[in-house]
């Protein structure tokens, strides 16, 4: 049996201050979940707004999970949990789950849905410019990432569709996932991005971050006042 769930002035005397760092930290954006239209379902869009990026978890999302192996009869199978957390220069998407043991069942994966174009996040500036230079992904966690398409899951039940969830096909971390659209938005394409678990009861965690590189602040020119440059002269 296999399963299969859907579900970012000091200055020197006589010198130029060094450059001041640039981030995220401190920042009140805009963080908006998009998708556009798929075989699975039409799109959507949720709209936050005032979001202040501070040291807490920005945004999760908190769901049970069941088997649908009997379409009639789906089966509580656990919990999962989606989580966006935004660093000073990073951005963490976070998958936790815990699925319940089943002796039948080899292996699970969880997955975001693919499609054509866009499913994933966008970061705004309510101010302008973000300041970001350019962004990188990595791992992080302890279970695998994937596409979907490598999982062939509907190979048998469904291949045309199968073949079109293949042509969607972007490596966990794809430089092409990552857009900074204009200077005020970092948008993150997180269309197909899978994980696979075994159902053996234990709490999983894994996750992507995002790696944000700044634009170095301007500099602060430190203005100094010079006295005593002659000689003074002692009174008689």
């Amino acid at each position: 049996m296999r399963w299969k769930h859907g579900v970012i002035a000091v200055g020197a005397s006589l010198g130029v201050a060094a450059s001041a760092g640039a981030g995220l930290m401190g920042q009140t954006v805009d963080l908006n979940f998009l998708s556009d239209d798929n075989p699975f379902n039409g799109g959507y869009e949720v709209l936050f707004s005032d979001v202040l990026v501070t040291n807490d978890v920005e945004w999760s999302n908190h769901n049970d999970v069941y088997n649908y192996d009997d379409p009639d009869n789906p089966v509580y199978a656990g919990w999962s949990e989606l989580s966006v957390d935004i660093g000073d220069t990073w951005i963490d998407l976070t998958f936790r789950g815990q699925f319940l043991h089943d002796p039948d069942a080899t292996w699970g994966v969880f997955y975001l849905l693919p499609n054509e174009g866009f499913n994933g996040f966008e970061l705004l500036s309510q101010f302008g410019d973000l300041g970001i230079a350019g962004a990188s992904a990595s791992l992080f966690g302890d279970l695998p990432s994937n596409h979907v398409a490598a999982w062939d899951l509907w190979a048998e039940s469904n291949p045309a569709f199968n073949d079109w969830v293949d042509s969607t096909y972007a490596s966990t971390l794809d430089q092409s996932r990552l857009g900074l659209a204009d200077p005020s938005m970092l948008a993150w394409n997180l269309q197909g991005i899978c994980w696979e678990y075994t159902p053996d009861g234990s709490i999983v965690s894994s996750g992507i971050r995002i790696n944000l590189d700044f634009v170095p602040a301007p500099s602060a020119l430190a203005v100094v006042l010079i006295a005593g440059m002659g000689a003074s002269r002692r009174r008689r």
